[in-house]
């Protein structure tokens, strides 16, 4: 699969410059169209109660950034600035949203809108090959774009932690690439959207912890002679989790390979059976200092 639609989601705070930086690394190298979005909440009207209410309308840019509140129309000019001032670092030519893009050119787009963030980034998602954002991972830290963009948008999400702040090298693309496997359906379709960024790594391990049918000597095979057929020389890890379970043990693995991005499928049994019981993905995000390549 080739990456040539990258959606960014961007809020104009500091901790997400990293993930612009990289969505328009990744869209120079493979020479594709980066969008920039912005969800701003939309302006409070009064109704004829007197109450507050959320207008839904559809504004222009820059009317809607008159309408905005005062905080939110601030967020949302600097959030144009920094898309600004980077894609002019990044040499890619920024296109007024809406307009005809030219094909096989690196060019980028910045559109504004208001609403739901969940909504939006699920609508987007859907033209786009890989869905790029910054995320908070401390305890309380907001999932929504890395849950809209696997379960609405139903598309990979390269998700770049806050702390400490996680960066790709400036190529976009990892140098060391570790993937977990597990022999799931996860796992499996997460193999298939990991291997574009395999293909431009120097270095790739495939990191199995744990039982189940992916220890077998022909899943083993199998998996590797899948990787061999896309021109992908790996190499196979196999490390039993013990007491410090399968999150922790991969995490630590991909830090003693010194890998740039982890890759896995992400919430095998579903967003809210892992936050109930504590599933892997769940710590994998919350404790993560890499950046992740999720798939559902």
């Amino acid at each position: 699969m080739s990456i040539k639609s990258i959606l960014t989601v961007f809020g104009g705070n500091d901790h997400e410059l990293n993930a612009l930086d990289s969505a328009l690394a990744l869209g120079h190298i493979c020479r594709g169209l980066v969008r920039i979005l912005h969800v701003a909440a939309p302006p409070v009207l009064s109704d004829f109660s007197g109450l507050g209410i959320y207008g839904a309308l559809a504004y222009p840019d820059a009317a809607t950034i008159e309408a905005l509140d005062e905080a939110e129309a601030a967020l949302a000019a600097r959030a144009g600035g920094l898309a600004r001032t980077a894609c002019t670092r990044m040499g890619a030519v920024l296109h007024p949203d809406g307009s005809e893009m030219v094909m096989g050119q690196f060019q980028a787009t910045f559109r504004l809108v208001t609403g739901d963030l969940r909504t939006h980034v699920a609508e987007q998602a859907a033209f786009a090959d890989l869905v790029v954002t910054g995320y908070d991972n401390r305890p309380d830290g907001d999932l929504d774009v890395i849950l809209a963009g696997l379960f609405e948008g139903g598309r990979p999400v390269l998700a770049l932690p806050r702390e400490p702040a996680a960066a790709l090298p400036a190529t976009g693309f990892a140098r060391t690439v570790a993937f977990a496997w597990d022999g799931s359906l996860a796992s499996s379709r997460a193999l298939r959207e990991a291997v574009p960024h395999m293909l431009h790594a120097q270095t790739v391990y495939v990191i199995h912890a744990g039982g189940g049918d992916a220890a077998s000597d022909d899943a083993r095979r199998d998996l590797m002679t899948y990787l061999r057929c896309h021109c992908i020389a790996a190499t196979y890890v196999g490390v039993d989790p013990g007491r410090a379970g399968v999150a922790e043990t991969l995490l630590a693995e991909a830090r003693r390979v010194k890998a740039d991005v982890l890759a896995m499928g992400a919430y095998g049994h579903g967003h809210i059976s892992e936050m109930l019981l504590g599933g892997v993905t769940d710590h994998v995000l919350k404790h993560a200092d890499l950046p992740l390549l999720l798939v559902h």
